[in-house]
């Protein structure tokens, strides 16, 4: 797309970006809890099992 340089189009280009990150950061961040939850519940079956002799 050209904007002949237009600053209005940078503009609204970065308000998008910004706009675009927002929503999409809680998903990241719920996803990574749920891996750290997950994470966390193997390495107590680790240590569970490696407790069994």
């Amino acid at each position: 797309f050209n904007t002949n340089g237009s600053v209005a189009a940078l503009l609204v280009a970065l308000f998008n970006l910004a706009v675009a990150t927002l929503i999409y950061l809680p998903f990241v961040v719920v996803a990574n809890k749920a891996q750290n939850a997950i994470e966390q519940e193997e390495s107590e079956e680790d240590i569970a099992n490696a407790l069994k002799f």
